[in-house]
């Protein structure tokens, strides 16, 4: 009785830290939709705190990078998200399965078919923007 108690508190701390661990830093990103024909895509999403508001940043391939602003309730960050170039808007949800690793789904605005996948895993701290950001946004100027 004392081992399984034992074992039912760590998980339950474990588990409870999930949802209190800070989830700022650099996530390598891998996704794919799950629409006929859709291929996987990998990327990097930076994630910054300010206050109880998490702003998220995607750079996904080669050009195509995406915005956002998230709420975190317990274990599920919830994400409201643009792309830069204005063709694409839409939420995505977030399970914090462990201290370094996300798991969502994610589905555009006006969609009709089935919300797409995403795994974040975590690679470091956010100390500014990753180096292989697309090259048209070299000069633009993104606060998070």
């Amino acid at each position: 009785m004392k081992t399984v108690l034992a074992i039912l508190t760590v998980t339950l701390l474990t588990a409870a830290g999930f949802a209190d661990a800070p989830l700022e830093g650099v996530y390598k990103l891998t996704g794919h939709s799950l629409d006929e024909g859709a291929k996987p895509y990998r990327g990097k999403v930076v994630i910054k705190k300010t206050n109880d508001v998490y702003h998220l940043i995607w750079l996904i391939g080669r050009g195509q990078a995406q915005t956002g602003v998230a709420l975190l309730d317990g274990d599920i960050l919830s994400v409201t998200y643009v792309d830069l170039s204005g063709r694409d808007l839409g939420v995505s949800s977030f399970k914090v399965v462990s201290s370094k690793k996300l798991e969502g789904r994610w589905i555009p605005l006006g969609a009709k078919g089935r919300p797409g996948i995403e795994r974040l895993e975590y690679l470091g701290p956010a100390q500014e923007l990753p180096a292989e950001r697309p090259a048209h946004m070299a000069k633009a100027q993104i606060d998070i």
